[in-house]
């Protein structure tokens, strides 16, 4: 059993004990123990649920030594948190943090007053549903967008979508603030975009 003591505060132990003989057990056994108190190692990450997932999805962390967690990241990035506060539910031993925005795939690290703990597994961040902004400007001309953190994506077209033939958009790409965008000048029948990787 372990939690996160106070400096000059006194503190209750309980012993509850009881000795088993072929019978069942004695209500009324007695016996002498030994009571020896030694300070909390680091944590650490026996394993995490899901692998994977995108920004905002809940994961589920188990290990050991989880008492008076300060701060979870993922691959670096800060993370939110819950602690379990009821003995039933292991508060010791499980967490669940929430995938922050801008996570990178890598290890999961928890940090406690005690030392800090990283997972061997690397967690997966997954990117979410990427959003395809067309404006029609004058002269004709498309201009199409989307997140610039949606890193090897291809911008691809195809004239009709029964039975399309996707090919790559070959136009510059740019990229300015948190998107990244083409303008493209459209013939009479404008072709279907879509974003794909590879």
């Amino acid at each position: 059993m372990s939690w996160l003591a106070a400096a000059g505060k006194t503190y209750s132990i309980d012993v509850a004990g009881k000795s088993l003989f072929p019978s069942g057990p004695v209500a009324d056994a007695m016996g002498t123990f030994t009571l020896s108190w030694f300070q909390t190692p680091p944590p650490g990450i026996v394993g995490f649920s899901p692998v994977s997932g995108a920004a905002g999805t809940q994961i589920t962390l188990n290990g050991t030594n989880f008492t008076g967690v300060t701060r979870i990241r993922f691959n670096g990035t800060e993370a939110a948190f819950s602690t379990r506060t009821n003995i039933d539910d292991f508060y010791d031993l499980r967490l669940t943090a929430v995938v922050p925005a801008g996570a990178t795939t890598g290890p999961i690290t928890i940090e406690t007053p005690h030392g800090n703990g990283t997972s061997t597994s690397v967690f997966e961040v997954l990117e979410g549903p990427l959003t395809l902004l067309a404006v029609l400007e004058v002269d004709r001309t498309l201009a199409l967008s989307w997140p610039a953190t949606a890193s090897g994506y291809v911008l691809e077209s195809s004239a009709a979508l029964a039975s399309p033939a996707w090919t790559p958009v070959g136009l510059p790409v740019e990229t300015s603030g948190s998107r990244n965008s083409v303008r493209i000048v459209l013939a009479e029948a404008g072709p279907f975009f879509r974003l794909r990787k590879p």
